[in-house]
């Protein structure tokens, strides 16, 4: 038994003494910290400023969490209608809620983002931007000019029923919203 523990320890060292004993490699330097990271703000006369506010009818409503979708379109539009210049996906917070919509939330990157345009503060409650569903809320402003920076959008109107957006109804086992 002594003869194998031996031989045993005889190995272990053999092998110990063919390991490589080249230092272990330097760590990698720590990344710099880039003051890129945060981009400026956008230029005032290149976006819309302001709050989405929530009247007291509708905060029963609204619940923390809610995802809120901001939508820009050309003015002239019918309200829901028209193609978006510009979204940005939010989560209700406290209101009022202060926003900005710049050309940095333009659909295709490089969008100017100026003229007249009509804003949608919609919360979605399913989170699914292609539907609207019965009992969530809306506002609207119209004819708003790119540059303007105290607009007030007030949630207050109620959707009275399902619509799908995309035109045609969801293929067969799709859940609804979908192509």
């Amino acid at each position: 038994m002594r003869s194998g523990f031996v031989l045993t320890m005889v190995l272990f060292a053999a092998c110990s003494k063919t390991q490589s004993t080249a230092p272990a490699p330097a760590p990698a330097p720590a990344p710099v910290p880039s003051a890129e990271l945060v981009p400026p703000p956008p230029d005032p006369g290149q976006s819309i400023s302001g709050t989405i506010t929530l009247p007291a009818a509708r905060k029963r409503d609204v619940a923390v969490g809610n995802t809120i979708f901001l939508i820009a379109r050309r003015a002239g539009s019918a309200p829901g209608q028209g193609l978006m210049l510009a979204v940005q996906r939010l989560a209700a917070g406290e209101f009022p809620m202060r926003f900005t919509l710049s050309g940095r939330d333009a659909m295709i990157p490089g969008t100017p983002f100026h003229g007249t345009v009509s804003i949608t503060a919609r919360v979605d409650k399913d989170g699914d931007g292609l539907t609207r569903k019965k009992g969530d809320v809306f506002g609207q402003a119209n004819d708003i000019k790119v540059g303007t920076q105290d607009l007030t959008i007030p949630l207050d109107t109620l959707q009275t029923e399902d619509v799908t957006l995309g035109g045609s109804p969801p293929a067969a086992g799709m859940p609804p919203g979908h192509p």
